[in-house]
Protein backbone atom coordinates (compact mmCIF):
# COMPACT_ATOMS: atom_id res chain seq x y z
CA UNK A 1 0.00 0.00 0.00
CA UNK A 2 1.66 3.05 -1.17
CA UNK A 3 1.86 5.95 1.19
CA UNK A 4 -0.21 10.11 0.35
CA UNK A 5 2.04 12.27 -1.45
CA UNK A 6 2.11 14.97 1.28
CA UNK A 7 3.66 11.63 3.63
CA UNK A 8 6.19 11.38 1.63
CA UNK A 9 7.10 15.00 1.14
CA UNK A 10 6.41 15.85 4.71
CA UNK A 11 9.08 12.41 5.35
CA UNK A 12 11.51 13.89 2.50
CA UNK A 13 11.39 17.36 4.34
CA UNK A 14 11.81 16.07 7.98
CA UNK A 15 15.00 13.89 6.90
CA UNK A 16 16.49 17.29 5.05
CA UNK A 17 16.49 19.11 8.55
CA UNK A 18 18.00 16.13 10.57
CA UNK A 19 20.85 16.09 7.72
CA UNK A 20 21.03 20.21 8.50
CA UNK A 21 19.95 21.37 5.19
CA UNK A 22 19.68 24.95 5.02
CA UNK A 23 16.52 26.94 4.83
CA UNK A 24 16.99 28.18 1.31
CA UNK A 25 17.52 24.34 -0.04
CA UNK A 26 14.44 23.42 1.98
CA UNK A 27 12.50 26.01 0.19
CA UNK A 28 13.60 24.30 -3.39
CA UNK A 29 12.45 21.04 -1.50
CA UNK A 30 9.10 22.25 -0.93
CA UNK A 31 8.92 22.70 -4.45
CA UNK A 32 9.22 19.13 -5.85
CA UNK A 33 6.23 18.12 -7.13
CA UNK A 34 4.14 14.61 -6.49
CA UNK A 35 5.51 12.62 -9.16
CA UNK A 36 9.30 13.38 -8.18
CA UNK A 37 8.85 13.18 -4.75
CA UNK A 38 6.91 9.38 -5.37
CA UNK A 39 10.53 8.93 -7.89
CA UNK A 40 12.74 10.12 -5.39
CA UNK A 41 11.25 7.55 -2.38
CA UNK A 42 11.30 4.77 -5.39
CA UNK A 43 14.76 5.17 -6.39
CA UNK A 44 16.24 5.46 -2.13
CA UNK A 45 13.63 2.19 -1.30
CA UNK A 46 15.53 0.29 -4.40
CA UNK A 47 18.29 1.07 -3.04
CA UNK A 48 20.57 -0.04 -0.76
CA UNK A 49 21.19 3.14 1.42
CA UNK A 50 18.60 5.01 3.86
CA UNK A 51 16.53 8.15 3.20
CA UNK A 52 19.04 10.30 5.62
CA UNK A 53 21.53 8.91 3.59
CA UNK A 54 20.64 10.17 0.35
CA UNK A 55 19.33 13.71 1.66
CA UNK A 56 22.92 14.01 3.60
CA UNK A 57 24.44 13.28 -0.22
CA UNK A 58 22.04 15.77 -1.76
CA UNK A 59 23.43 18.61 0.86
CA UNK A 60 26.94 17.46 -0.28
CA UNK A 61 25.67 17.76 -3.82
CA UNK A 62 24.84 21.30 -3.16
CA UNK A 63 27.93 22.23 -1.45
CA UNK A 64 30.05 20.75 -4.45
CA UNK A 65 27.53 22.90 -7.19
CA UNK A 66 28.02 26.11 -5.17
CA UNK A 67 31.95 25.86 -4.99
CA UNK A 68 31.72 24.98 -8.32
CA UNK A 69 29.66 27.73 -9.76
CA UNK A 70 27.00 25.58 -10.79
CA UNK A 71 23.48 26.07 -10.93
CA UNK A 72 21.31 22.44 -10.46
CA UNK A 73 17.88 22.39 -10.01
CA UNK A 74 17.40 19.60 -6.95
CA UNK A 75 15.16 16.87 -9.12
CA UNK A 76 18.50 17.28 -11.56
CA UNK A 77 20.84 16.08 -8.21
CA UNK A 78 18.33 13.11 -7.17
CA UNK A 79 18.93 12.19 -11.12
CA UNK A 80 22.17 12.20 -10.88
CA UNK A 81 22.81 10.57 -7.23
CA UNK A 82 20.12 7.77 -8.76
CA UNK A 83 23.05 6.87 -11.59
CA UNK A 84 25.37 6.86 -8.98
CA UNK A 85 23.70 4.21 -7.11
CA UNK A 86 22.75 2.74 -10.21
CA UNK A 87 26.08 2.51 -11.49
CA UNK A 88 27.72 0.89 -7.87
CA UNK A 89 24.26 -1.43 -7.11
CA UNK A 90 26.43 -4.76 -8.32
CA UNK A 91 29.19 -4.06 -6.06
CA UNK A 92 26.93 -4.15 -2.73
CA UNK A 93 27.56 -1.38 -0.14
CA UNK A 94 30.87 -0.67 0.15
CA UNK A 95 31.38 2.92 0.44
CA UNK A 96 29.32 5.45 1.69
CA UNK A 97 26.66 7.48 -0.54
CA UNK A 98 28.53 10.75 -0.29
CA UNK A 99 31.81 8.26 -1.23
CA UNK A 100 30.00 7.26 -4.07
CA UNK A 101 28.82 10.55 -5.24
CA UNK A 102 32.46 12.19 -4.76
CA UNK A 103 33.69 9.38 -7.23
CA UNK A 104 30.89 10.17 -9.58
CA UNK A 105 31.90 14.03 -9.61
CA UNK A 106 35.24 13.40 -9.87
CA UNK A 107 35.56 10.89 -12.48
CA UNK A 108 32.47 12.07 -14.50
CA UNK A 109 31.19 15.84 -13.64
CA UNK A 110 28.41 17.33 -14.10
CA UNK A 111 26.50 18.02 -17.87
Amino acid sequence: MSQDPSQLHQKIMHAFQNCGAKPYFLERAKTLTPAQVASFIESVDESQYSLNEWCQALLEFETWAEQNHRSLKLPAQIEYLTCCVQGTQNEGRLLSLSIVLDQYLKSYGVA
